[in-house]
């Protein structure tokens, strides 16, 4: 017996899909698989995972006839899983040891995160037969990085090391606003042939402290900046945003017509109230623009009396409910986001077991609204059942989901964002 742990990429992109097998096993041989990392940047995990955090995952198989386990088709006999999944070991590792560390808040001390590994090991009867390494990148070597520190423009843009012209996208991530998750979304926008400006829009320095009455000439810098840079098509500039940030996008393209391209993803479709550094609603809108703040819909305190109670005596409930009792109030509707002046096409994912606030209800909001302004563009909502509010790229961990289900959901997710922008850019014509 000589086992051989073979995959058909030792490095790849982070958010592409590997076949991992193992051969040279005696038939019908009970073996574990194990998947370790101690630098794993994960998107979707709390703020105090640490990178130097150990995560781990493992499953057992029985080899076939062959003395062959591939991991595309073998359902575990135990494990970190139940079902068969190719990347099932890579998206169920959670952090068994969690290494606290302190964020800094000056952009050039926030790391690159520009890829992690995962080690692989068999074992049989307890003692490690095979093994190797998995590298994941979010930024290969063919995409460079410019920092920008500029009054009210606080980001990182990824564009080919060849500077040619790529249609642009800016990037803003959820309510942490900071730069991290923006990007690795944009250093893989990159990677897929755009030019990708990920921009901070609170909690570093240089930008708003907290999430209230967030200026947004932050957006509409980005969009000057990117009008001026050499490696951007400046006629193609969408705007990605993910849960706070999807409403920041909608927001934003409705006020820029140079934006002609919206992923809202697990947005909002109301401007909401900003939260204070303390996570307190801050009694101010979340935006402004032009030192004017728009209206929005208050926190009452009847929807968080609603919400304490139900978790209090029936041990149940969200903070979606909080947004669900919210929106019952017609008082609101001058808070709806007039997505109808949207110059372009727009893409809005949302998860119908939505945690945070019920995405899906909104982009509904959306589509009704778009359909009834007779909206001159293309417009498309996928809703999607297995995966919560962190719809985020594909491949990547979720500590908040036991079932493997849920990555199924975040690569179509993801598989339609890239279409999206390829449609839009008119590039997969010529693909």
């Amino acid at each position: 017996m000589n086992p051989t742990i073979k995959t058909n990429s030792v490095i790849s992109l982070a958010d592409q899909p590997i076949q991992i097998t193992i051969d040279g096993l005696s038939p019908n041989t009970r073996i574990k698989v194990k998947a370790s990392s101690t630098d794993y940047y994960c998107m979707n995990a709390p703020v105090t995972v640490g990178l130097k955090s150990v995560w781990e995952s493992y499953a057992i198989f029985k080899s076939d006839s062959f003395g062959c386990v591939d991991l595309d088709k073998s359902i575990p006999l135990e494990g970190s899983y139940e079902t068969a999944n190719g990347m099932g070991l890579l998206t169920m590792m959670k952090p068994i040891r969690i290494m606290s560390e302190e964020r800094s808040r000056q952009l050039s001390k926030v790391p690159f995160n520009n890829s992690y590994t995962v080690s692989l090991q068999a074992e049989v009867n307890g003692n490690a037969v095979c093994s190797t390494n998995i590298k994941r990148t979010f930024q290969s070597e063919n995409t460079i990085c410019i920092e920008i520190q500029e009054k009210e423009l606080l980001g990182r843009f990824f564009t080919g090391k060849d500077r040619k012209p790529r249609p642009g996208v800016i990037v803003v991530s959820g309510s942490d606003g900071r730069i991290e998750k923006a990007q690795s979304i944009a250093q893989l926008f990159a990677e897929h042939g755009y030019s990708a400006l990920a921009v901070s829009y609170f909690g570093l320095e240089g930008v708003s402290e907290d999430l209230s009455l967030v200026p947004l000439e932050y957006i509409e810098n980005a969009i000057h900046w990117m009008q001026y840079e050499q490696s951007v098509e400046d006629d193609k500039i969408a705007i990605y945003g993910r849960s706070k940030g999807g409403e920041l996008a909608l927001l934003a393209a409705t006020l820029f017509p140079q934006i002609t391209g919206v992923i809202a993803n697990t947005p909002s479709s109301y401007v909401m109230e900003g939260l204070t550094s303390k996570g307190r609603n801050s009694k101010k809108s979340s935006w402004r623009y032009e030192g004017k703040s728009f209206i929005y819909v208050r926190f009452r305190m009847s929807a968080l009396l609603g919400y304490g109670l139900s978790r209090l005596f029936l041990h149940k409930g969200n903070l979606s409910d909080i947004y669900k009792r919210l929106i019952k109030n017609r008082e609101i509707d001058k808070a709806q986001i007039p997505v109808e002046k949207i110059n372009g096409p727009v893409l809005l994912l949302s998860s119908e077991k939505d945690e945070i606030w019920p995405s899906t209800i909104f982009c509904r909001m959306i589509m009704e609204r778009l359909e009834q302004q007779q909206f001159a563009h293309k417009y498309n909502h996928q809703s999607y059942q297995k995966c919560g509010h962190y719809l985020n790229i594909a491949c990547q961990s979720n500590p908040r989901e036991q079932d493997i289900e849920f990555s199924i959901d975040t690569q179509d997710a993801w598989n339609t964002t890239i279409y999206f922008l390829d449609e839009w850019s008119n590039r997969s014509k010529s693909m």
